[in-house]
């Protein structure tokens, strides 16, 4: 992943922090708690995390299209 979207763990671990106890403070549970954490750590930390995790989803879709091509080569 570039590193100009990684957070450091120790901002990122108090982000979470922070939205697990708005989750647990609103009685959000069940399959609804990862949706509701995606979107409020997005908010806490004005889009960083929603900007880390497209960023990591493109490197990786470019990590398995690079796998295709090789494997392709097999056939």
């Amino acid at each position: 992943m570039p590193t100009e979207f990684e957070i450091p763990s120790k901002d990122l671990q108090g982000l979470i922090d922070e939205a697990l106890h708005r989750a647990a403070e609103i009685g959000i549970r069940g399959k609804a708690v990862t949706p509701f954490l995606l979107a409020e750590l997005e908010r806490l930390s004005g889009g960083a995390t929603l900007r880390a995790n497209t960023a990591l989803l493109l490197n990786n879709a470019g990590h398995a299209a690079d796998i295709g091509l090789r494997l392709d080569r097999f056939r």
